[in-house]
């Protein structure tokens, strides 16, 4: 998902928390702000844990936040099994070590990668490896589809025929050359214009239709684009909305205009009078500069630092991870709360009665011998609406499209802050939790691509212009 990275960020845990935040938008360039102060956010920075030795520390725990699955192999190969031959086998990498129960991100390199290979190689081979474990094993590396399909029937073949050759798995590609450098680069004309802008737009489109307003500011921006369309400009070649059939220059020519047009649309005509509609405008307009600064820069022509470009990128994640949390759902991709996982099943017993006491759906025969299974299911069993009427106007508007066990752990919660029994195995497993079932808006290949690598890339190449 992340060019040229093996990770999979954690939502609660990755974004900037709101110190860090406020500390993006006061840095400079030379003022790079990278570790959360408190250590309670990974800041939007990837931390490379490839040269690690696998096991968090106090000062980057907090990226050790992957929780791997049951698939993710608990063994390797026995060396008993093959005395004064332990040289032939292929080490673990540290930072893929077997049985980890979190990972964090590593930056890959062809190296890298090829020992990965024949470590998962190695394992169906000479260990106990299921194709469940090769494959979940590979996918934690960023190595999946095709490749590692055939690469299991090799696998397979090699172990039936025992014959263990693990140089037989190395992709002469990645020796040619290091494909996981920049030679393969974030694009402007894909990432920025086919991916970023079309996203950006889709978001503030989403928050005006839900409003009723996105017909009308198609109608006040499109008087606009006509007009500046006439101009013949050769750097500014808009085309109408909605959007159809655009081509990498015209998003770019509505990129120049996006913050006047819905800036000064929304200061005619507001979402709305509520303290969360004027929440929500203040924060749409925090990201649409955000993000027009960041655009500005990459497609600059002069020479922009580093720092400036990451503290830029991030400043942009973090304006988009804030107005999701203010307005709620901005994206269709949901993800599934693995079994095990969810709210209800991480947490004690008498968490369990004490929500369903809550609910009226308790029974006084419960005692210490009732299966967990059996107060889940009371729990589960009234309907997403009627759960809803536990919370307050604000929360239920905030929680309408979440999944049951989401809605009731918000019941939870708000026992805990009205002062009700509450229990701390009940608030570490909310803690835990994603907070809706759907991802965040930022949680997109093009967006934390260029997060991951796109000021080391400028750096390296220059400006992006040169290769539009």
């Amino acid at each position: 998902m992340v060019n040229g990275w093996a990770t999979a960020p954690d939502q609660t845990k990755f974004p900037s928390c709101p110190k860090c935040y406020i500390r993006l938008m006061e840095a400079t360039e030379d003022n790079p702000v990278s570790p959360c102060e408190d250590g309670g956010c990974c800041n939007f920075v990837f931390f490379d844990g490839a040269s690690k030795d696998g096991n968090p520390r106090d000062d980057n725990k907090i990226h050790y936040n992957n929780k791997t699955s049951d698939a993710y192999p608990s063994t390797y190969v026995d060396l008993a099994s093959y005395p004064n031959k332990e040289h032939f086998i292929t080490e673990l990498p540290p930072c893929r070590a077997i049985g980890l129960k979190y990972l964090c991100p590593i930056k890959l390199t062809s190296d890298l990668a090829t020992t990965l290979l024949k470590v998962a190689y190695t394992g169906v081979v000479l260990g106990q490896w299921t194709s469940d474990n090769f494959k979940e094993y590979l996918k934690t590396c960023n190595i999946s589809g095709v490749l590692v399909d055939s690469l299991y029937e090799h696998a397979e073949t090699d172990k039936e025929e025992s014959r263990y050759n693990p140089d037989s798995v190395e992709q002469d590609i990645w020796e040619l050359f290091e494909c996981f450098g920049f030679l393969f680069p974030n694009l402007p004309m894909h990432g920025l214009c086919h991916g970023m802008i079309p996203d950006v737009l889709g978001i503030l489109m989403r928050i005006l239709n839900k409003k009723k307003k996105g017909e009308n500011f198609n109608k006040y921006a499109n008087t606009i684009l006509s007009e500046i369309s006439k101009l013949g400009l050769s750097y500014c070649k808009v085309k109408d909305l909605p959007k159809a059939a655009w081509v990498a220059e015209n998003s770019l020519a509505f990129m120049r205009l996006m913050s006047y047009l819905f800036g000064s649309y929304l200061s005619q005509h507001p979402l709305g009078s509520s303290p969360k509609d004027k929440e929500v405008n203040m924060h749409i307009m925090c990201m649409l500069n955000a993000f027009q600064r960041l655009v500005s820069l990459l497609m600059s022509k002069k020479s922009v630092s580093k720092v400036t470009i990451d503290n830029s990128m991030r400043l942009f994640m973090a304006s988009a991870h804030y107005l999701n949390k203010v307005y709620g759902v901005l994206s269709d991709k949901k993800h599934k709360v693995p079994k095990g996982e969810r709210f209800l099943e991480k947490v004690e017993t008498s968490v369990l009665v004490s929500i369903a006491k809550k609910l009226g759906v308790d029974n006084a025969k419960w005692n210490e011998h009732t299966k967990k299974s059996t107060i889940i299911n009371k729990i589960r069993k009234p309907r997403n609406g009627e759960l809803l009427t536990f919370l307050t106007e604000s929360d239920q508007k905030k929680c309408k499209d979440f999944v049951k066990d989401e809605i009731i752990k918000e019941i939870y919660l708000k026992m805990c802050r009205d002062g009700q029994e509450c229990d701390r195995s009940g608030l570490d497993a909310a803690e835990e939790q994603i907070p809706t079932n759907y991802f965040y808006c930022w949680y997109k290949g093009n967006w934390l691509s260029f997060l991951a690598t796109i000021a080391d890339q400028v750096e390296t190449l220059g400006p992006l212009p040169l290769i539009w």
